[in-house]
């Protein structure tokens, strides 16, 4: 039997022997027919036909099942998949859990998956009216979830995602300088920072580089001022408010202290103490706020881009700090190598070859412009 039904033998008009069944199609409800050629009618024969009709109507269901399945139920799974992958830290988690709904909303959560093909992705993206590096992230997202239903055999056929081509953005050389701080820019920024705390985290974001998950990890025994160094080993996720592993292996590392960023330290330094006195609150935290605990980075960022926004007329994120640091090393000769290195950055990483053959070959330009007055006598 295969299932509760039993199979027959049957004869086709051309003389050639069929095992048929019947079963119930998962997807309707309905009994279908299914059948597999039979060599010859013998016990043996019919028990390997038997075999193949099993896989054959265990797949037909399966394939039926893949063929109802939503969006919104792929998300879901996609999710449940994510919680168990020990790769995945939280944070990365959330990030995709969000994405992943904003992609629900825009493109519908009954759409169903084998029907994806035939849906346009691109103009739903575009009614959202969002900025092409938005939809471009979008795209992003959504192309990593089709892979992963691919991989797990939810979808037979990713070739529709060739017509997915990325929204044009903004000419380049404006995208990577608004990555970044001009130095006339960060004086105006520092000294409109006006809460102490705030303006030494600013500070020590540019003197490092270091990622903002970096920072606010840090423990006081971090900073080595014996051997001038700062021992990068760890990150925080302000989310979840938890630690995590470092992003990348090239990412523990240790980062020398140059000696404004020794000062600077010095004022953090005298900063808690002071901080400590006050409330009677000891904490091992670099930076911590008056009930010990970690500096929230989300009144950091926040504050960070209303003062940028009214002074340079652009809110700047953390993360800008982090190139601005790169620029700054760029302009003053240092190798791409290094700065790569400091910033915790593997060879291929793409950000920072980009602001640095910016800033070299705005340079260059300021270099060839001078050559234009040079003269002898």
């Amino acid at each position: 039997m295969i299932g509760k039904y039993t199979p027959w033998v049957e004869e086709t008009s051309s003389g050639k022997l069929r095992l048929c069944c019947r079963y119930d199609d998962e997807l309707t409800g309905k009994r279908k027919k299914m059948s597999v050629a039979l060599p010859k009618n013998t016990k043996k024969a019919i028990g390997e036909a038997e075999n193949k009709l099993r896989e054959k109507i265990e797949k037909a269901n399966v394939d039926d099942e893949r063929a109802k399945l939503t969006l919104s139920e792929l998300v879901k799974l996609y999710e449940e998949d994510m919680k168990h992958d020990a790769e995945i830290t939280v944070s990365t988690e959330k990030r995709n859990k969000y994405a992943c709904k904003a992609l629900v909303q825009i493109i519908g959560g009954d759409v169903l998956v084998s029907k994806l093909h035939k849906v346009d992705i691109l103009g739903k993206l575009t009614k959202t009216g969002e900025s092409a590096k938005t939809k471009n992230n979008r795209l992003k997202r959504f192309r990593a979830l089709i892979h992963w239903a691919y991989r797990h055999e939810y979808i037979d056929d990713i070739a529709f995602l060739e017509r997915l081509k990325d929204f044009k953005t903004i000419p380049h050389k404006w995208e990577i300088a608004g990555k970044y701080l001009e130095h006339y820019e960060y004086w105006k920024v520092r000294d409109a920072i006006r809460q102490e705390h705030h303006r030494l985290f600013f500070q020590f974001m540019i003197l490092t580089g270091l990622r903002t998950g970096e920072a606010l990890a840090l423990e006081k025994n971090d900073v080595d001022i014996e051997n001038l160094v700062i021992h990068i080993n760890k990150s925080y996720d302000s989310a979840n408010k938890t630690l995590t592993h470092i992003k990348t292996a090239c990412s523990v590392r240790d980062i020398d202290i140059q000696p404004e960023l020794l000062e600077l330290l010095k004022q953090i330094d005298i900063y808690n103490k002071r901080q400590e006195l006050r409330t009677g609150v000891k904490s091992s935290h670099l930076f911590h706020k008056d009930d010990g605990e970690r500096r929230d980075y989300f009144s950091f960022k926040k504050h960070l881009q209303s003062v940028s926004e009214k002074e340079v007329g652009r809110d700047i994120t953390p993360h800008a700090l982090r190139h601005t640091h790169a620029s700054f090393l760029a302009e003053q000769g240092f190798s791409l190598a290094y700065i790569k290195r400091r910033l915790g950055h593997d060879e291929f990483s793409k950000v920072t070859e980009q602001i640095y053959i910016h800033v070299t070959e705005k340079q260059k330009q300021a270099e060839r412009e001078k050559l234009r007055d040079f003269r002898i006598g």
